[in-house]
């Protein structure tokens, strides 16, 4: 039985490979959730540099989990934390890729397969 719910946002995992460290980290990426035409025009906007990375943390990552400072201490999610997580290149990339997983719906189970 499918029953259709409207669904705001989704959550992702995203593994970032540290500098010097051996095995990747994980953290996960609440997104906004957009209908596939709203999301197919953000894509296009991506593509063609009319929606920077920047923008979209900004607009559309509600959350991120996982992440601790140096003592090991949690940290919470800020959107000033994100817009200095976005400016680290190990970071850039796979929280950007990060929001494509989201838009096509690719949770923890598909992550693994």
């Amino acid at each position: 039985m499918l029953i259709i719910k409207t669904i705001p946002d989704i959550t992702v995992p995203v593994d970032i490979h540290v500098p010097g460290d051996a095995e990747p980290s994980r953290i996960q990426a609440t997104w906004r959730l957009y209908e596939y035409d709203a999301a197919r025009e953000r894509t296009d906007k991506i593509a063609a540099g009319e929606l920077t990375d920047e923008q979209v943390v900004a607009e559309d990552l509600l959350g991120l989990s996982g992440l601790f400072d140096e003592q090991g201490k949690p940290l919470a999610f800020t959107p000033e934390l994100a817009q200095k997580l976005i400016k680290a290149t190990y970071i850039r990339v796979p929280l950007s890729r990060s929001w494509f997983a989201a838009q096509a719906c690719r949770t923890e189970a598909a992550a693994k397969n």
